[in-house]
């Protein structure tokens, strides 16, 4: 029973972290799109990108969020001020923590999280709606399976 309460604990935090309205490019951060311009939009103490937007045309198409050392830590496309597209997080040593999609705000497709070790730890699918579906699978720290649930069973 400790097992659910923190399985559903970590699901629900993801889900708020991952629809706050700070958004998610790769890695590396080179995802430009052609024509776009890149826009620091906030600062840590030292001047450096604390936040940055690409825009093409006066809409923003990409959201990207640094932590204090300038390691990306979030990157997330977006539409017509919607999100739209690719939406990554990081953690500190650059590893991926959560990688999703979304069309037209609405959360869609494959949804992934991995443990700090670079380990698979969440793996589903949300439909068109934005609703869970499928098989989804949690993984322990060294990658074994450690349970499935049905997405229609898993509130987010």
């Amino acid at each position: 029973m400790k097992f659910e309460v923190t399985l559903k604990s970590v699901f629900a935090l993801a889900c708020i972290c991952l629809t706050c309205g700070c958004s998610f490019p790769t890695s590396s951060g080179s995802d430009s799109r052609e024509g776009a311009s890149s826009v620091v939009t906030s600062q840590w103490s030292d001047g450096s990108p604390r936040r940055k937007a690409e825009v093409i045309n006066g809409d923003t198409v990409s959201i990207s969020l640094f932590d204090s050392s300038g390691q990306l830590t979030k990157y997330g496309e977006w539409e017509n001020s919607e999100r739209h597209g690719s939406s990554r997080a990081f953690y500190p040593n650059g590893l991926p923590w959560s990688e999703h999609t979304y069309e037209h705000g609405t959360q869609v497709g494959d949804y992934k999280t991995w443990h700090p070790n670079g380990n698979l730890f969440i793996k589903g699918q949300y439909d068109h709606l934005g609703k869970p579906r499928g098989t989804w699978q949690f993984f322990n720290e060294t990658g074994e399976l450690i349970q499935e649930q049905q997405g229609d069973s898993i509130q987010s």
